[in-house]
């Protein structure tokens, strides 16, 4: 057998190298997207008060917490491609994700919660977006500006909060 290479390139996305730094070790550079997805609802209040309803809101993430969906608004998860989620040996979902805002210098934990388009780099949830100083409206907030970057850690269990998340597989939608 023979022995792996490093650093490895598993595929580009939006002109950003998706890159396999070490074994179960995956870094790339993002804009942020607001995923308000999961168990917390549809509507987002703005600091004036004002609901906003995401029209690309889905109800479920691809990872389970106890049985549920993740909740975007009170936790910070990231959403990574699916070619990360095949480029490494082990196991994405419910892994640690570090993410960093290149402008401001802040440095999220995030437990890899979603998975996203093919076509697209850098996701986060609400609670991240804050978090990263970021505004987390999901309809018109994010940043669209490729200065974020994700490394996520396959196969180590993300620890938010004080919470340890299960590492699960990905069993794509049917």
């Amino acid at each position: 057998m023979k022995p792996a290479v490093y650093p490895r390139v598993i595929a580009r996305i939006q002109g950003q190298d998706i890159t396999v730094v070490a074994l179960n070790v995956v870094r790339f550079r993002g804009d942020v997207d607001i995923d308000a997805d999961g168990s917390g609802g549809n509507a987002y209040t703005d600091s004036k008060g004002k609901v906003w309803k995401d029209r690309y809101f889905q109800a479920a993430t691809s990872l389970r917490f106890r049985g549920k969906s993740l909740n975007s608004h009170t936790v910070p998860y990231a959403v990574v491609p699916p070619a990360v989620l095949v480029g490494v040996p082990g196991i994405v979902l419910g892994c640690l994700v570090w993410v960093t805002n290149r402008k401001n210098g802040k440095r999220v934990a995030c437990v890899c919660g979603d998975t996203g388009p093919t076509a697209k780099v850098g996701e986060v949830s609400i609670e991240a977006a804050r978090r990263l100083g970021v505004d987390p409206n999901p309809v018109i907030g994010g940043d669209e500006d490729f200065e974020f970057d994700y490394e996520v850690h396959a196969g180590i269990p993300a620890v938010i909060d004080g919470i340890t998340y299960d590492l699960q597989a990905y069993r794509p939608a049917a």
